[in-house]
C-alpha cells in the first residue's frame, strides 16, 4: 500500500488470469483507495486481449473500471494513448524513475 500511495500513477495489467486471482479485488481496492486519496494521482488500467468481455467479472469489477483511465491493449494506437494517458514531467519532477512491480 505504500507504494500505491507515494506513486504518482498506477498501472494495472489487466489478464484474465490476473482477473481470477484472489489478489486482483484486493489490488483494486488498494489502488482506488489511494486514487481517491489524492486527487491528482491517476489509476490506469491496461486490458489484455485475453479478459473477455468484463461483464462476466460482476458489476463491482464494472464499477472499479468505470473509475479510472482503461486501455485495450490490442488496440492500434495503444503506445500513444498510454503516453498521452501518462503524466508530463514538469521542470521540477525529479528525473528519477520508481517502479515497483506488486
Amino acid at each position: 500500500m505504500n507504494s500505491m500511495l507515494a506513486s504518482k500513477e498506477i498501472i494495472i495489467l489487466m489478464t484474465k488470469s490476473y482477473l481470477e486471482s484472489k489478489i486482483c479485488r484486493i489490488n483494486f481496492y488498494m489502488a482506488l483507495k489511494a486514487t481517491s486519496m489524492d486527487r491528482f494521482k491517476q489509476m490506469i488500467v491496461i486490458i489484455y486481449p485475453d479478459v473477455g468481455d468484463i461483464d462476466l467479472y460482476g458489476k463491482e469489477m464494472k464499477k472499479f473500471l468505470e473509475l479510472c483511465t482503461c486501455i485495450e491493449r490490442d488496440e492500434s494506437r495503444f503506445w500513444n494513448k498510454l503516453l498521452f494517458a501518462l503524466p508530463h514531467q514538469t521542470k521540477h519532477d525529479d528525473n528519477k524513475l520508481n517502479v515497483e512491480i506488486v
